[in-house]
């Protein structure tokens, strides 16, 4: 069956190859084909749509120009919570876009930053609002 790569927004893998799932179905009247593609880092799936002429191209083993729907266009950037300091969520979001990607390793070495910055702002307020005692 044909494959194709792309940036897989899903799973956040990039340039992942995608195979053909089932047999292509032609949409009426247009000379397009929708195929069910498979993800081969996640395992899910995605409808892409090829132009009838590149269809032909593509099943005969060469590169179509393939459009996918808006919906799997893009990946939604990582955040932090609205509340917290933006020196904070600046050391927060590369911890979360990790855990996203599954390496959990990495986050949890850069989610060291963020406890370690917020902690110190945590303590600083401490010490001006507190009595000394």
């Amino acid at each position: 069956m044909p494959s194709i790569q792309f940036d897989r927004p899903h799973c956040l893998t990039a340039k992942v190859a995608f195979a053909v799932a089932v047999t292509p179905v032609s949409v009426a009247g247009t000379g397009d084909v929708l195929c069910l593609m498979q993800c081969g880092c996640c395992g899910e799936g995605l409808i892409a749509k090829v132009n009838g002429n590149d269809a032909r191209v593509w099943l005969a083993g060469q590169l179509p120009r393939v459009r996918m729907p808006d919906a799997y266009s893009t990946a939604q950037p990582a955040g932090s919570p609205l509340h917290i300091p933006p020196n904070v969520a600046s050391f927060f979001t590369p911890g979360m876009d990790n855990v996203r990607r599954r390496n959990f390793d990495a986050a949890g070495s850069m989610f060291r930053k963020p406890l370690d910055t917020a902690l110190r702002v945590i303590d600083l307020a401490e010490k001006m609002f507190l009595p000394h005692g």
